[in-house]
């Protein structure tokens, strides 16, 4: 029988280590919801779409038949038009079947985001997440998205918003959705933006915010569907990479309880990891056995990152407690972590005694599976055992979920770099 957790019992992702949930995404639908950020100096939109205008294929379909002298020829060939819109210009969950969706239009151009179906185009948080991490990249950050507004909203000047003279949008799909943008009533910034989050490394942000401003010096030489492929490709493969590096650095300063000198650049980075890969994806080579035991290091440490990230999420809760109590601060992650010091023991252990006394209120601790029974015997104190309860419950379920969100660098429908060295062996 399990135990029965609460919301707070279950509560695991924890903004001073990420914004973003640990769920399967598609990187496209994260690049379309994060154009609004990119728009908004990073808050989403409330969008008020003008009445009469359906989230469907035919539904934007429709709003091109009302204008034939704009769009001349769609209505003798509607059928081509539905099949040239579904082909090329939009995002369909469960494509081809019956109960086939829209998700949104294709992020070719920027306002794309102001018909994007949330219902089918959850992100959880992905692109806050990417958002932040270029906001916190200092220079190239900066430089990273303003080549980003220049390339997704080429009609304004990327610095102050305002038309820009003379713009020229570079092929007919972008032409044809950009039409749409002017279909809404009201496009509102919200004011949901995370201004307090500090990455817990430094350098990542940077890389990706270089390796975005170089891939963009090319976006007038070519087309600019392949070029969104290749930003959704690079989105999905260093948001893969910060979150390979946070499974390590998290329990290290876990385990250091805070006292971790501060990431730094160069060689005092200590979010640094090393990856072998197999780029010949030859099955049975020893390249291949290197590559699958280099992926196995990184995967074997994800139950230890769920321990520490619920160690960690739980100390923020008595973090509050305290900030309610005695008025402490506490802002950083490292400011939370040196809560497991020994000046902290007696508060601390009477908080986590309550927790356990709840968790155990519908199951005493005599009629847990004996494994459980096992783990309360060896932990050493109330916090120790309130966690290892609730890792015995979660840990499972968050493994699979966070190896999926490294693994971010897939487009739909495929594998991603790490999925396909797991299993390069066949």
């Amino acid at each position: 029988m399990s135990l029965t957790l609460t919301k707070a019992d279950k509560d695991f992702i924890y903004s001073k280590v990420t914004l973003m949930d640990f769920k399967p995404i598609s990187m496209e639908r994260v690049l379309v919801s994060f154009l609004a950020r990119l728009r908004n100096n990073g808050n989403t939109s409330t969008v008020i779409r003008r009445e009469g205008v359906e989230l469907t294929v035919p539904g934007l379909v429709e709003e091109y038949l009302e204008q034939p002298e704009k769009f001349q020829g769609f209505n003798e060939h509607k059928e081509v038009v539905l099949g040239w819109f579904e082909a090329h210009l939009v995002d369909l969950v469960n494509r081809g079947k019956k109960n086939a969706a829209l998700a949104s239009p294709r992020p070719l151009h920027g306002y794309v985001y102001r018909f994007r179906n949330t219902k089918y185009s959850k992100v959880y948080g992905v692109d806050r997440q990417f958002y932040e991490l270029l906001s916190s990249a200092g220079r190239e950050g900066q430089a990273a998205l303003s080549s980003l507004r220049a390339f997704f909203f080429p009609e304004e000047d990327p610095m102050t918003g305002a038309a820009a003279q003379n713009a020229a949008l570079v092929d007919v799909e972008t032409e044809t959705l950009q039409y749409l943008k002017d279909q809404v009533k009201r496009d509102t910034a919200t004011k949901d933006r995370e201004l307090n989050f500090k990455p817990l490394c430094q350098v990542a942000p940077k890389v990706m915010a270089e390796d975005i401003t170089r891939l963009l010096a090319y976006r007038n030489l070519v087309p600019r569907s392949v070029m969104v492929e290749y930003l959704v490709t690079l989105m999905g493969f260093h948001m893969g990479l910060y979150l390979l590096r946070m499974i390590h650095v998290v329990p290290r300063m876990v385990e250091a309880k805070g006292e971790l000198a501060p990431c730094g650049h160069g060689d005092s980075c200590h979010c640094r990891q090393a990856m072998l890969v197999d780029v010949a994806g030859l099955p049975k080579t020893n390249m291949a056995r290197l590559a699958q035991q280099s992926m196995e290091y990184h995967i074997n440490q994800i139950p230890v990152f769920v321990r520490a990230n619920f160690a960690a999420r739980k100390l923020e809760d008595y973090a509050a407690q305290l900030r309610k109590t005695r008025g402490l601060s506490l802002e950083g992650l490292g400011d939370v972590l040196r809560l497991s010091h020994d000046q902290f023991t007696p508060d601390r252990e009477g908080y986590f005694q309550n927790r356990l006394g709840r968790l155990l209120d519908d199951q005493p601790e005599e009629e847990l599976p004996p494994e459980q029974q096992r783990l309360l015997e060896l932990a050493s104190t109330n916090m120790d055992k309130y966690l290892e309860l609730i890792v015995f419950e979660r840990s499972d379920y968050h493994r699979k979920f966070v190896h999926q969100a490294i693994d971010s660098g897939r487009t739909t429908g495929q594998r991603g770099v790490t999925l396909n060295a797991a299993r390069c062996l066949g």
